[in-house]
């Protein structure tokens, strides 16, 4: 799946750019604005919106010289581009129920990269951070079931390869001390789904040097 632009996964990129757009704005978009909101050219977002409106699934407004656009939400077909439109979030909360569903619950449920970005395409993986408690052995087979089973449902859900990261939670507290870089990338990109938040990085005091 296109995690930038899930609804070309059933639709023509440039139907889907316009209309999940229209399906995210609240009041009625020119042709114009729809365009550069969309990142569509002018010319040819005019002519799918012709379609669409003959269609009914558009609504167009004159007002003046004006043309306002609006996604028709009575229309039988609305349902399909609103949930189109929605699949981002869906995704977080079935990551969400999935990791919650563990046998050995994570201490800490990240999704991080392109996924939470959403710059990702149907090449990219979806990268996920599971803290495990201190107790319990990256070999458990209850947690090395549970995130086989992971992998398995997001390749169902969405196409993409799911990308694991399985920590302890102290060897976590190491790396992220450790690779500044990647905790800086978890902080900025995360997207918390499950569990305790990141731990504080703890860094090391300067000595003074005497002169």
């Amino acid at each position: 799946m296109n995690l930038s632009e899930p609804a070309t996964s059933v639709l023509p990129e440039l139907r889907a750019s316009i209309l999940t757009t229209l399906a995210g704005a609240e009041d009625g978009l020119t042709g114009r604005g729809l365009a550069s909101l969309a990142g569509t050219s002018v010319t040819s977002t005019a002519r799918v919106l012709d379609r669409l409106v003959r269609g009914g699934l558009v609504h167009r407004v004159e007002i003046g010289s004006a043309r306002l656009y609006r996604l028709n939400r009575d229309h039988l077909a609305a349902s399909a581009v609103l949930d189109l439109a929605d699949i981002r979030s869906r995704l977080l909360a079935k990551l969400t129920d999935q990791v919650r569903s563990f046998e050995v619950r994570p201490v800490t449920a990240l999704l991080f990269g392109s996924a939470a970005r959403g710059d990702g395409d149907e090449t990219s993986d979806i990268d996920l951070l599971l803290v495990r408690p201190d107790d319990t052995d990256e070999d458990d087979p209850a947690w090395a079931g549970d995130l086989r089973q992971l992998a398995a449902r997001v390749r169902a859900w969405t196409g993409n390869t799911a990308n694991v990261l399985d920590y302890g939670e102290t060897e976590l507290r190491a790396t992220l001390t450790e690779d500044r870089q990647f905790a800086r990338a978890l902080r900025r990109d995360g997207i918390h789904l499950h569990g305790t938040r990141l731990p504080p990085i703890h860094v090391a005091a300067r000595k003074s040097v005497p002169r």
